[in-house]
């Protein structure tokens, strides 16, 4: 997936945030981190290349479709940074800490009955 979010390399004085900023740390993404540790898991469990859709009980009728749990986060990742809540290496860490957390909860928790 391509990055969709200016460069944040140069300073711009006339850069103004897309949506209110929510009051919330900037780095690293909260959201991102939960998305890919959510992802991680499933992707464990049932292939990251797994079709799904998501659906918005906040936005009646609207629907994402998927191919992958890693398009998914992709995409969590391109909509806080092009939102403006975060720049880019917020989301790429938090989704880094999320899929370790994945690692471990596969690794430990997730384990069969016996």
């Amino acid at each position: 997936m391509t990055c969709i979010a200016p460069d944040y390399a140069t300073s711009d004085p006339a850069w103004m945030p897309l949506l209110r900023l929510p009051a919330f740390q900037e780095y690293p993404s909260g959201h991102a981190g939960v998305s890919s540790a959510a992802a991680s898991v499933l992707a464990a469990f049932y292939g990251d290349a797994t079709s799904f859709t998501v659906t918005s009980a906040g936005l009646p009728g609207v629907q994402r479709d998927f191919t992958s749990f890693a398009d998914a986060v992709a995409q969590v990742e391109d909509a806080r940074v092009s939102a403006r809540f975060h720049l880019r290496f917020s989301c790429a860490d938090a989704a880094t800490f999320g899929a370790q957390v994945a690692r471990y909860v596969t690794g430990t928790l997730m384990q069969p009955r016996r």
